[in-house]
């Protein structure tokens, strides 16, 4: 059986009072499809390369972001990042 290659990142707009843009890419051979779960977050996880999100509480500023991608032959991989709600992602 080869090996399956995967990549995945996140990348952010936005900061609080306002809502935050999550970007998650996926890549590899297999067409990964991602889900992704954000700590305090309304929507709590969501599907989707795109999503709009706000917090509640938004206390405290760093969250944790959990992306996990799936895909057909049953592969699965996860990326955890801290992200900080108030201040701009650069």
């Amino acid at each position: 059986m080869r090996g399956h290659r995967l990549k995945l990142e996140i990348a952010r707009d936005g900061v609080i009072p306002d809502a935050i843009v999550l970007k998650v890419g996926t890549s590899g051979a297999d067409q990964p499809r991602p889900s992704c779960g954000v700590q305090d977050a309304k929507p709590t996880i969501a599907n989707g390369e795109v999503v709009s999100l706000t917090f509640e509480p938004t206390e405290p500023v760093e969250k944790l972001v959990r992306l996990t991608a799936y895909t057909e032959k049953g592969c699965v991989v996860t990326l955890e990042q801290l992200i900080n709600i108030a201040k701009i992602q650069g």
